[in-house]
């Protein structure tokens, strides 16, 4: 198992995923998002940057709440992401958002120009967290703050796991690039922020339960979260065995529910 980037293509990981993410997005992701703007106190007329926004589920929360003078700004690497973004942006009627194509390490806007600047489920994709860390810290003006989530040590307990082994199991050869176990511990976060140069971070782990209607629902969650550059790297056939066995492993045990750890770091500029 290795946790770098050197097997793990984010760009092509989210544009592939795109749609399955957003349909799994209220029932298993959106929950970060909203906790994780609930944290920032956003009043109307803040300005936010969410980067690595994917569809923008925090993006839009960010937007209803800084309305009617507030401007978001939503930054990611995968143009279908922003797409979806754009799509939601305009059904719930907010004017306030912009999404644009870009990089976590080359932001273009000015120094201190952010009231709060939010990295949801991202920062593990860096290729020098400290160095990420310490450019989006640039951005937030005194008196704001510095939002990021990360996924904790449960992901998706016990399936992730159950997954894992059954890949092994058809796939021995194949090493598993897994980057958000670099961001899991909440003291490694905690000493990342620190070194970026962030003082007194406040960083808080929480245990998420989420309801597994039915064993199908898992297959969802693979092909619309991170775990599907696993799954891009078997054949169709070998993915059917996969899914089978997971599937067979849920019923068998009569799961109805997973386990998400989350880390919500927060830190406000004096």
């Amino acid at each position: 198992m290795i946790t770098d980037l050197a097997s793990y293509d984010p760009e092509r990981t989210y544009t592939t995923a795109a749609h399955d993410y957003d349909a799994a997005l209220e029932q298993f992701w959106g929950f970060c998002a909203r906790n994780t703007i609930e944290r920032l106190l956003l009043q109307p007329g803040d300005r936010v940057l969410d980067v690595a926004c994917g569809p923008g589920p925090a993006a839009l929360r960010a937007a209803e709440r800084v309305r009617p003078d507030g401007r978001v700004e939503g930054v990611d690497i995968s143009e279908e992401m922003l797409t979806i973004a754009r799509r939601h942006a305009h059904e719930s009627g907010l004017d306030n958002v912009t999404f644009t194509r870009g990089d976590m390490d080359s932001l273009p806007y000015d120094t201190e120009s952010f009231d709060a600047v939010t990295m949801v489920l991202g920062l593990f994709f860096a290729k020098d967290i400290v160095g990420t860390l310490t450019g989006l810290w640039r951005l937030v003006r005194p008196g704001g703050t510095l939002a990021i989530t990360t996924l904790g040590p449960k992901f998706f307990h016990p399936m992730f796991d159950v997954f894992l082994d059954a890949v092994r199991a058809e796939r021995p050869d194949l090493e598993l690039s897994i980057p958000w176990q670099r961001t899991e511990d909440p003291d490694t976060l905690r000493t990342m922020l620190l070194d970026a140069g962030i003082p007194n971070p406040a960083v808080t782990d929480e245990l998420t339960p989420m309801a597994l209607p039915n064993p199908q629902a898992w297959w969802r969650i693979v092909r619309g979260t991170g775990i599907r550059r696993i799954e891009m790297e078997l054949d169709d056939d070998t993915s059917a065995r996969v899914r089978r066995a997971n599937e067979q492993w849920i019923v068998d045990h009569e799961l109805t529910s997973l386990v998400l750890g989350v880390n919500y770091a927060t830190a406000t500029k004096k």
